[in-house]
């Protein structure tokens, strides 16, 4: 029983409704002596019992075992009659301090005031009441975590949700393939147009209901009667469910035909099927490009060798074209499954190609790349030619004033300030205090502006001959070769 009896008034004059106090009880109040409030409570009780008597037997023995048999009558300190009547979920799954009592919230009332009810409008705003505590009588019956757990059961044997899960490999696959750049390679495209259309339609439901009930949670769920539904909503996330507990199922506020998404379904994987053998060019390259990624497998350490020197000959500003790189980065960047065996609907779901020339205009690539590797051994020897060279590095400062500043920063890695301070030139104490006054570097860049001054400085960072670290300039390692190449040549 969830009613709170042992807060309840006596008063044996009324059958068929409990008389509670809101707040805490009030131990002076005994009867209701106001006769407009006893001729309301009259009523009151005699629409109650009107009601109860053309129950269907099953729900009068819910309504019985959630209040006791009465409906819960709330009534003031001042011993007057309350102007609304509770819903049933102000005492779902609750327990109540004889000494505080059920507390007051609007939002657990009824909006209809008693008080201005004929008798017709009464007897259907209770019939209506009764309903909604039939319904609550039915969620009772679970613990708040068993009830959750029922609502995910019933939602998994949901026809649309078992649909779902039958075809979940194909349904997540076609819900990817809306961004397939393939697509837009595939003739004719009037067809593809037909079947992108078509496949929006059919994820329509699946995009409109909850998938997945795993995070739903007690406190983010609010309950609304609407007989002979329940309607529960979920704040986090954002959905709606309909729960009929007389038969048990769950459903969801729109309406769906399951048959019709089931053929929906079945038709937009055949029509994409017959597009594939409409276009068995695809399957070819793509064929072709996962073979030529399987070599460069193969080949792991000559393409490291070639970007290890690449990288070693554009920090010495010796920089040359290395087209085979670039085809190389677009075949890394591809995504290509094997294509062989199983679902294969499913598989093209998960080709991504950085640029879908690789596709259109594999051929031509395919010549371009044949043609470089084979010039792989002569382009690794101009690179190591180019990487023995002395490094060209483009600063705004002559090659005596970057000796000078990187010979400071190898010597005293100062903060930002005091390297500002130095090239300046300005002869403060800590300078002094330092030695950094006797640097050559010191005063360089006095007839710059400061604005110059921090060019030039972020000019060393995007070099990577400094870099900023805990608040200093450091000089890296190549800036220590170039700090050496600078003083053998000056």
């Amino acid at each position: 029983m969830a009613l709170p009896y042992g807060l309840a008034l006596t008063d044996d004059k009324y059958q068929s409704i409990l008389l509670l106090p809101l707040g805490r009880k009030n131990k002076s109040v005994r009867s209701f002596g106001h006769k407009q409030m006893r001729g309301m409570l009259a009523r009151l009780d005699s629409a109650v019992g009107e009601v109860l008597l053309q129950m269907p037997e099953a729900e009068l023995a819910a309504y019985s075992a959630f209040t006791g048999g009465r409906l819960p009558v709330p009534v003031t300190r001042e011993e007057e009659l309350a102007s609304f009547l509770w819903k049933p979920d102000a005492f779902l799954w609750k327990s109540f301090s004889l000494q505080r009592g059920v507390p007051q919230k609007q939002e657990q009332f009824y909006t209809k005031e008693l008080l201005h009810l004929s008798k017709q409008e009464l007897l259907l705003h209770v019939q209506t009441v009764i309903q909604d505590y039939v319904l609550c009588a039915h969620i009772s019956k679970r613990s708040p975590e068993k009830f959750l757990s029922h609502i995910r059961e019933l939602h998994s044997r949901h026809p649309l949700i078992q649909l779902y899960r039958a075809h979940e490999s194909e349904l997540v696959a076609l819900s990817s393939l809306q961004k397939a750049s393939f697509l837009f390679a595939m003739k004719p495209q009037e067809r593809v147009a037909f079947w992108r259309e078509r496949r929006d339609v059919m994820m329509r439901p699946f995009h409109d209901v909850p998938l997945d009930l795993q995070q739903l949670q007690l406190e983010d769920m609010k309950i609304e009667f609407q007989y002979p539904y329940v309607k529960l909503q979920f704040s986090k996330p954002q959905i709606t469910l309909l729960y009929q507990p007389f038969q048990e199922y769950l459903t969801f506020v729109q309406e769906i035909n399951v048959p019709l998404a089931e053929k929906r379904v079945r038709s937009v994987i055949a029509l994409f099927r017959e597009l594939l053998q409409e276009n068995d060019w695809l399957k070819k390259r793509l064929g072709h490009i996962r073979s030529r990624q399987q070599y460069l497998q193969e080949h792991t350490a000559a393409v490291q060798e070639l970007r290890a020197l690449g990288r070693e000959a554009c920090e010495r500003g010796r920089e040359m074209p290395l087209p085979l790189l670039h085809m190389v980065e677009q075949l890394e960047q591809a995504v290509v499954p094997s294509l062989d065996n199983g679902n294969q609907l499913v598989q093209l779901s998960q080709v991504h190609l950085p640029d879908i020339t690789l596709l259109t205009r594999w051929d031509s690539f395919a010549v371009s790349f044949e043609a470089e590797w084979e010039k792989l051994p002569q382009t690794r020897d101009a690179l190591r030619r180019l990487a023995s060279q002395p490094m060209q590095i483009p600063l705004s400062c002559d090659s005596r004033t970057a000796a000078a500043i990187l010979a400071f920063l190898a010597a005293a890695s100062p903060a930002l300030t005091s390297l500002l301070s130095v090239l300046q030139g300005r002869a403060s104490r800590m300078n002094r205090l330092h030695g950094y006054t006797d640097q050559q570097a010191f005063g360089c860049l006095q007839d710059w502006n400061e604005k110059q001054q921090l060019d030039l400085v972020k000019e060393l960072g995007q070099q990577n001959l400094a870099i900023k670290r805990g608040g200093r300039v450091e000089l890296t390692e190549k800036g220590i070769q170039y700090l050496g190449q600078l003083q053998d040549s000056v």
